[in-house]
């Protein structure tokens, strides 16, 4: 009993600290939209990275996770601009794409950002259910594609948007009509978050750090987990 005490106590000493160290600017007179100088959590592909930032072309967030310095984000061998999401609200979705200048972040909506993990569990429960296809006869031999990376690049050099790989990728794979239905949603959900990666604007708030560390580094927190009961 005394070690949950411990836990909690550490959890929300780390949470309190890090929320004063992220509010050292004054919100403007809508705090649900981003401001200069404000600090945002970034969620990038459904969590498979979380980066602190804060929207100032010369200021950063140095936290114990990953931090984004001098107003960019590099997402893969990308590197964009964080000005794209000042004045935006909170939970907006953006993609990266590309500019006159380059790699940028622009904003989507979030019903053509793919299948959700809840999404893609209801597809997969569907396609058992009435599904006829299934995968057995498909060979994962790296001949199914008929795409090369050279064509690739040779769309990315021409302008192409990483929605236009992926479809592209899609039309010119011998398998993909073969799949599941499960199995099409998670081949597009892969080649997405490669070529289109989305980055999710989050408000950081004692329980977003605590999950964020609890993710990356769960012993700083005591391997605590913020739940529905714990008054953050």
């Amino acid at each position: 009993m005394a070690q949950d005490h411990s836990a909690d106590a550490v959890a929300v000493a780390v949470a309190a600290a890090e929320c004063q160290h992220l509010a050292a600017t004054s919100p403007p007179t809508n705090p649900k939209t981003t401001w200069e100088g404000c600090s945002v959590l970034l969620d990038i592909n459904d969590g498979d990275r979380l980066v602190f930032a804060r929207l100032s072309p010369a200021a950063f967030v140095s936290l114990p996770l990953a931090f984004s310095s001098l107003g960019t984000l590099k997402i893969g061998n990308k590197k964009c601009s964080l000005g794209p999401l000042l004045g935006c609200p909170f939970g907006s979705l953006f993609r990266v794409g590309n500019g006159p200048g380059g790699p940028c972040l622009s904003r989507c909506s979030h019903s053509t950002s793919g299948a959700s993990d809840n999404a893609l569990q209801a597809i997969e429960e569907e396609s058992i259910a009435e599904d006829s296809r299934d995968n057995r006869l498909l060979i994962d031999n790296n001949t199914a594609q008929n795409l090369s990376s050279d064509d690739i690049d040779a769309m990315r050099r021409n302008g192409a948007t990483g929605d236009e790989i992926v479809e592209a990728l899609i039309s010119n794979s011998a398998t993909f009509e073969k799949k599941t239905v499960y199995s099409q949603e998670k081949y597009k959900r892969k080649k997405q978050k490669k070529y289109a990666p989305k980055v999710l604007l989050r408000k950081p708030s004692a329980r977003s750090i605590c999950e964020t560390y609890f993710k990356k580094f769960p012993a700083r927190i005591g391997y605590f987990f913020p739940s529905l009961q714990f008054p953050l």
